[in-house]
């Protein structure tokens, strides 16, 4: 089972993703923030296996908290969200260290294993 964590600003969406994968026996979304300020504290607490990121957020830029999550946790791996769409957007949560991007109004539980190599069947 993999371990999800939302940070996102927007309460619907965290609410959307929870309600995607909470019949799913692949996920377990272990908790939600809404900015990245406080990101640390949370991923000792919670110790997931996969971040989903939201890109615009007060404080703590998505992006930016996607490089030092990379960087400082190698084994926690993020997905980036982002309302925003196209190639740049994309491109650019790849330079972060994103896993893969996902547009908001694409995302599934499907696109979710779709983004993630290891993703038990």
């Amino acid at each position: 089972m993999i371990r999800v964590f939302v940070v996102d600003d927007q309460p619907i969406f965290c609410d959307l993703v929870e309600l995607t994968l909470s019949n799913s026996p692949k996920f377990l979304v272990v908790g939600r923030a809404h900015s990245a300020v406080s990101l640390d504290d949370h991923i000792q607490a919670t110790r997931p296996d996969l971040i989903l990121m939201d890109i615009e957020m007060p404080g703590v830029n998505g992006l930016a908290a996607t490089a030092r999550i990379t960087m400082q946790h190698p084994s926690i791996q993020v997905g980036v969200t982002s309302i925003q769409a196209g190639e740049e957007v994309r491109s650019l949560a790849l330079q972060a260290g994103a896993l893969d991007f996902i547009p908001k109004h694409q995302f599934s539980e499907a696109r979710l294993k779709q983004a993630l190599p290891q993703c038990p069947e």
